[in-house]
């Protein structure tokens, strides 16, 4: 399989792949296409540091596409819900390509965590400040707010501590 990073390392390689969006696009009746690329710098996922301005370049490369082919395509990139994460994307050079960012504000917990303690799913203090930030640098109206409408369960590991911050031994 490609990844991202190789998909964005050459002018050749982000030709491609906006053409094949386009074409994929078509062949399927869709009318846009989002890219959720987490954590774009982070090594340990295959990223690496030049995909802070590679990534700008893929997407105004399938912008150009997409605005050429004569059919009026949605583009949005998906951006992550916590403030040290976005810090791995140039979104002031995004913003001039996409309709707008879909920002993720869920899983800031799950079961993966580490140390195993239960956390809020979906936090507001952390969405409200990260909101905050990013509406002061941008347009608001270039943001949708994600928001999940699921849940999680854990297995407790003392069935009396049932609060934000208790350990758990397993998803539920």
């Amino acid at each position: 399989p490609v990844t991202f990073s190789e998909v964005a390392e050459t002018s050749e390689s982000r030709m491609i792949f906006a053409q094949s969006v386009v074409s994929f696009l078509k062949l399927y009746d869709f009318d846009g296409l989002e890219i959720d690329w987490k954590s774009p710098l982070n090594p340990d996922k295959g990223g690496r540091p030049e995909n802070y301005d590679r990534f700008v370049k893929l997407v105004k490369e399938i912008r150009s596409a997409l605005d050429s082919s004569g059919e009026d395509y949605t583009l949005t990139v998906a951006l992550p819900g916590q403030s040290w994460e976005l810090f791995d994307y140039d979104i002031e050079g995004l913003v001039q390509h996409v309709d707008w960012f879909n920002l993720m504000s869920f899983d800031y917990h799950t079961p993966k965590n580490v140390p195993k303690t239960v956390g809020a799913h979906t936090d507001l203090k952390l969405i409200d400040s990260v909101v905050y930030d990013l509406v002061q640098q941008n347009k608001p109206t270039k943001f949708v707010l994600g928001m999940a409408a699921y849940g999680r369960t854990y297995t407790l590991a003392d069935s009396r501590c049932q609060e934000i911050g208790c350990p758990f031994r397993s998803p539920g």
